[in-house]
């Protein structure tokens, strides 16, 4: 029998209008309905101001007590199963990006505003912790491909690693252990990672930028113009501040 906490939205009635999630301060969810064909229809607002964070999306069965942070790293969440187009947009009205999902699975994003993103919000989370222990490939694979297929006339030709454990992309191979101390290995790999998505993104008009570091790095793609306005933005000139966009380069070491 599952917990009341994991209770399928399903199982549960609600009226419409009515909250059905929280976060004190950030935001909360609403349930608005369900479609004919099943779906049940929630929306996300603002929490102090009330205006609106999403349009109305659809989900099949879930936790109705479960809220996404970042819907690309809960698109493959057993209890949230978005489908059709999730819209983000930030409390001034301006639409961010759109989300687009199928049977659950998250297969295209599109930028939609680029000086409307929150780097806090909106970054790809990338730990580089976790870049520095191997998952270089699998962010690439999981994540980062999903906005390069949008942007990209090529095709995406995916990293891979070969027998000496090193990466190979792009005609370039990156030793992974190039440095021994494990901040600098974080660091190193962090630059890795950027190193083989901007030399995709050479033709293109979108460069990966990073903001933060160690295991709250992220990355945006910016164009040059959404470069220097959030260098412009920034409360500081720091890479650790985290509201900063840089360029992670290979001798790059964060203390």
């Amino acid at each position: 029998m599952a917990s009341p906490q994991h209770k399928m939205l399903n199982q549960i009635h609600y009226q419409s209008g009515q909250i059905v999630n929280q976060l004190d301060g950030y935001s909360y969810r609403k349930y608005i309905g369900k479609t004919a064909e099943g779906y049940f229809v929630l929306q996300d607002f603002y929490d102090v101001s009330h205006k609106k964070m999403t349009d109305p999306f659809m989900v099949t069965a879930i936790n109705p007590t479960d809220f996404p942070y970042d819907v690309i790293t809960l698109s493959c969440s057993e209890d949230v199963l978005y489908e059709g187009i999730y819209s983000l947009y930030a409390e001034n009205g301006l639409k961010k990006t759109e989300h687009y999902f199928a049977n659950g699975k998250l297969s295209k994003v599109l930028i939609i505003n680029e000086f409307a993103l929150n780097p806090e919000e909106d970054s790809i989370f990338l730990d580089a912790e976790n870049l520095a222990e191997g998952a270089i490939i699998d962010y690439y694979n999981d994540y980062i491909c999903i906005y390069l297929q949008n942007i990209l006339t090529q095709p995406i030709v995916q990293p891979f690693f070969d027998e000496d454990y090193n990466i190979v992309a792009n005609d370039k191979i990156y030793d992974l252990t190039d440095y021994k101390t494990e901040v600098g290995n974080w660091s190193h790999a962090a630059y890795i990672l950027f190193d083989i998505v901007n030399q995709q993104l050479s033709k293109s008009e979108y460069t990966f930028y990073a903001f933060g570091i160690d295991n709250d790095l992220g990355g945006m793609l910016l164009t040059e113009k959404g470069y220097r306005y959030f260098q412009q933005k920034s409360r500081n000139k720091r890479m650790r501040d985290g509201d900063y966009p840089y360029l992670p380069v290979e001798d790059l070491v964060w203390y």
